[in-house]
């Protein structure tokens, strides 16, 4: 009973639900894509800030689910040296952007993945994902993806690929509080930034995350 009332609160937070429970236009659009609500919520938030080539990628990165990165037990130093090039200060999300950036600019090369310590079928997934979502943008929602990547030209796009993030992760975000502790906005917890995180060390006042990983 607590899980489905939590998921219609969240799909109503979205603008999937209204107040009588039936599917939106936006809830409407949503479900054409196999994919998290509030990944789907980032993606068509992208077209109102003009960000939607990078918020795909984003997306398709953060559905591949494991990690892209691997470390090498005999050749520690190079593969954390090789992790930390793609490291960006406004997060990870940001960081899976260039990777995969850097990665197609090498036209896909699986050389340029295993010199960087990446799991090339990873990254090869995480290519599918977006195509497929590029079919079904196209063919389901109208909408079109060349005028679209254009926008990569806006000046504010670092602004603009958070405000879509926020628009499918606002219950996701948590504030650094006085006593040096995170707590989440919502229904307050405590959390930490995971050691992997570009933002470990950063401690920003806020955050914004995908997934919360329990400590046993």
């Amino acid at each position: 009973h607590e899980i489905l009332i939590k998921a219609l609160e969240q799909l109503y937070a979205l603008g999937a639900l209204n107040t009588e429970g039936t599917l939106t236009q936006s809830g409407l659009k949503m479900i054409q894509l196999p994919i998290d609500p509030s990944l789907t919520k980032c993606i068509l938030s992208s077209l109102k800030y003009k960000c939607f080539n990078q918020i795909l990628v984003i997306v398709s990165m953060l559905s591949v689910g494991a990690s892209i990165y691997y470390d090498s037990n005999d050749d520690k130093n190079n593969s954390n040296k090789a992790h930390s090039m793609f490291e960006h200060s406004e997060g990870d999300h940001f960081a899976l952007l260039q990777i995969y950036n850097e990665w197609e600019e090498t036209d896909f090369s699986n050389i340029g993945c295993t010199e960087n310590y990446i799991h090339p079928k990873a990254m090869q997934k995480a290519r599918n994902i977006k195509e497929q979502l590029e079919f079904i943008c196209k063919n389901k929602l109208g909408i079109n993806i060349e005028d679209e990547n254009l926008s990569e030209e806006n000046k504010d796009i670092n602004d603009n690929i958070r405000k879509a993030i926020i628009s499918g992760f606002f219950f996701n975000s948590a504030c650094l509080n006085k006593d040096g502790i995170y707590r989440t906005i919502k229904n307050p917890h405590v959390v930490n930034i995971h050691p992997t995180s570009v933002l470990f060390k950063e401690n920003p006042r806020y955050i914004v995350y995908h997934e919360l990983v329990y400590a046993i």
